[in-house]
């Protein structure tokens, strides 16, 4: 009969021995590792899942990390009504790709582009990018088509009208314009779009997306599933603690991408199991 020692842990007594100890798993971790090299793991791991999910739809939000109350660094936000920060994250249907750690109060739309310029490294095959108002800016939906050549289901504000700069009409009058640089009017809507973004009239790129999405009757139908995004963050925070109470604040946005990627682990293990539903865990609790 197997006998085990009473007393755990580093003992030349019981002859048991922790290897490695836990100081050395976080100094490599913090010391050697760094936030550098936890993002190198994210972009990784995010590739690998990208081989394995096709046609699928991109989508981008931000889900606030709840700090201690009395946490003299976090920054309180009204729209929460608690001291936080933030991960903006990039997700491919179901599947967490990348996120960025924040203050609690930074805004979202300076972060979309870093993400998905990260994002297309990994090839991901994607049919669209769903995003809400917050991130409505003609920019936005110029830098996303070039990076992705898809049209981003960009929800609009409440004051949002169509351009008349972003018409087929002006497109082809500032193709037909620049025809010495090669404007062909001719050419496909997609190729033109492709041409003014090159001639920097980006504007007028988003312009033009932006008018699709507000003329298009079926607009809601199709961006209806962008709140699967805020189902992951749900599932995300049940599973592994996300948040920042009694950590260090400069070890905060390391921790914090480390249980990132402990989920995306988790979830890349269902999908090469071929599992209906990666998200389901409660075989496993």
């Amino acid at each position: 009969m197997l006998t085990y020692p009473q007393k755990v842990g580093n003992s030349p007594e019981t002859g048991v021995f922790l290897i490695p100890s836990a100081s050395t798993i976080h100094d490599f971790a913090y010391n050697r590792l760094g936030i550098p090299g936890v993002e190198e793991i994210m972009k990784k791991v995010g590739t690998i899942a990208c081989m394995y999910i096709r046609n699928a739809s991109g989508m981008i939000d931000s889900t606030p990390v709840e700090a201690a109350r009395y946490d003299k660094y976090a920054q309180y936000n009204p729209h929460y009504q608690c001291n936080m920060y933030k991960m903006h994250i990039f997700h491919l249907d179901k599947f967490p790709l990348f996120e960025i750690f924040t203050e609690g109060k930074a805004h979202d739309n300076p972060y979309t582009v870093p993400l998905c310029e990260t994002v297309r490294l990994m090839n991901p095959d994607l049919k669209t990018i769903k995003l809400d108002a917050a991130y409505d800016s003609f920019l936005n939906y110029a830098e996303i088509w070039k990076l992705f050549q898809v049209f981003p289901l960009i929800d609009w504000r409440d004051n949002a009208v169509v351009h008349k700069e972003g018409s087929l009409e002006k497109i082809d009058h500032w193709i037909n314009k620049k025809w010495k640089e090669g404007g062909d009017i001719h050419a496909p809507i997609e190729k033109k779009l492709d041409f003014l973004y090159d001639m920097n009239r980006k504007e007028q790129v988003g312009m033009y997306i932006r008018n699709q999405n507000i003329q298009n009757s079926t607009f809601k139908l199709e961006y209806e599933s962008r709140s699967d995004c805020e189902r992951t963050h749900s599932h995300m925070k049940r599973m592994f603690t996300f948040t920042v109470r009694w950590i260090q604040d400069r070890s905060k946005e390391f921790y914090m991408g480390l249980n990132f990627i402990a989920y995306q682990m988790v979830l890349l293990a269902r999908i090469q199991q071929n599992e209906p539903d990666i998200q389901d865990l409660s075989q496993y609790i």
